[in-house]
């Protein structure tokens, strides 16, 4: 009932809205799923990591290796990517009153994750609205092509830096260590 007084509900509306609903189960779990929909159709969450050799991590986000990973250097570009989130790993949901605690949504709903993505070293950016967003050129530096990219998808994404003008841009390739379990980063200009 706070909450929808809160929002601008009559306290005795509020009252009859929330005594009309005691009874469905579901009803605080609608109501907290209508705002979470409401806060990610006005926010996007940009995802980056610290780290470019992550066997997991290419294996996850980069197509079993066949996609390619970008590299950007935030300091020439700091209202893009400002605010940086560094995430943290729980073992544990984070706890807290969703429709009373809204300051800790963020913290809390938004920058925790598993224990078991600690590997990832994930930093999110939010951004408004949700959607594309363009970033200065100048913040790209690397491009590095996974292990098992085809040709034709490599030379797709050089013609591409080489139309757009991105000649300070450093091209890397995966290599998979032939003595351990690790990803091996070679430059290639």
């Amino acid at each position: 009932m706070k909450y929808l007084q809160s929002q601008g509900m009559d306290p005795v509306e509020a009252s009859t809205y929330v005594l009309q609903q005691a009874n469905d189960p579901g009803f605080i779990d609608g109501i907290l799923s209508n705002a979470r929909d409401t806060v990610f159709k006005k926010w996007g969450i940009l995802c980056l990591s610290r780290k470019r050799d992550d066997v997991l991590m290419w294996s996850h986000y980069c197509a079993s290796h066949t996609g390619f990973v970008i590299g950007f250097d935030v300091l020439k570009c700091p209202e893009f990517f400002c605010i940086p989130l560094n995430v943290t790993y729980s073992k544990d949901y984070p706890m807290f009153a969703y429709l009373e605690e809204s300051e800790k949504i963020v913290a809390h709903g938004i920058a925790i994750k598993s224990k078991q993505w600690e590997y990832e070293e994930e930093v999110r950016i939010m951004k408004e609205p949700s959607g594309l967003h363009k970033f200065s050129g100048d913040c790209l530096t690397q491009v590095i092509f996974g292990c098992r990219m085809p040709d034709n998808s490599k030379n797709q994404v050089l013609a591409h830096i080489h139309d757009y003008n991105f000649k300070h841009v450093e091209i890397w390739e995966a290599a998979c260590s032939r003595k351990s379990y690790v990803l091996e980063l070679h430059r290639v200009s």
